[in-house]
C-alpha cells in the first residue's frame, strides 16, 4: 500500500503543470498525513531577495513565492520533476506555517515525514526535505548573484478559476 501511495503521488507531482496544481497536491498530502487543512489560502508571486524563496505572513491567507528565483529555476532546471519538487517543498513549508506550525524544527520534521510517507525515501522531494532547498537553490546562486533586481511590495496573486477553497465566504 505504501509503495502504491508513493507511485500515485509521485506521478501526480510529475504531471503538475502549474504552481496551483502543485499547491493542490501539497494540501492533499498534508491532509492525508497530518489530517490538517485550511481553505482560503492564495498563492502569490513577488520579487524578493535571492536568499528568500517563499514566505507566509503569519495571520494572513497568502503564501508568497519569489517570482525571480522561481522563473530562473524554471529556465535552468531541465528536469520537470526536480522543478516541481522544489516548488512543492517551498509551498509545503509555508502551508504548514499557515496551519500554525511556525516552529522551524517542527515544520522541517513534518515536511520530511510527509515527503517520506507520501513519496518514499528515494524520491528527489524526500532528498530535498532531508537536505534543504539549498541543495538545489545553491546551484542557482551564481546565476542570480549577478542579476539586477528590485524588491517590490507588489504581489501577483495566482487565480484558480475553480475557487474551491472560497466556498465558505
Amino acid at each position: 500500500m505504501g509503495e502504491q501511495l508513493s507511485c500515485d503521488f509521485a506521478e501526480k507531482l510529475r504531471r503538475c503543470e502549474s504552481v496551483l496544481e502543485i499547491f493542490e497536491l501539497v494540501k492533499a498530502c498534508v491532509e492525508r498525513i497530518l489530517n490538517l487543512s485550511r481553505g482560503g489560502i492564495m498563492i502569490g508571486l513577488q520579487d524578493l531577495p535571492n536568499q528568500l524563496l517563499s514566505y507566509h505572513p503569519i495571520g494572513s491567507n497568502i503564501i508568497v513565492l519569489n517570482k525571480r528565483v522561481i522563473s530562473r529555476a524554471a529556465y535552468l532546471v531541465e528536469d520537470q520533476e526536480v522543478l516541481n519538487s522544489l516548488l512543492f517543498y517551498a509551498i509545503l513549508r509555508e502551508y504548514l506555517r499557515s496551519l500554525g506550525i511556525v516552529d522551524e524544527r517542527l515544520a522541517k520534521q513534518y515536511s520530511l515525514e510527509i515527503c517520506e510517507k507520501v513519496f518514499g525515501d528515494e524520491h528527489v522531494l524526500t532528498f530535498i526535505a532531508k537536505n534543504g532547498l539549498e541543495v538545489i537553490i545553491s546551484e542557482l546562486d551564481d546565476v542570480l548573484a549577478d542579476s539586477d533586481y528590485s524588491v517590490t511590495d507588489d504581489i501577483l496573486i495566482l487565480k484558480d478559476t475553480r475557487n474551491r477553497d472560497l466556498s465558505y465566504v
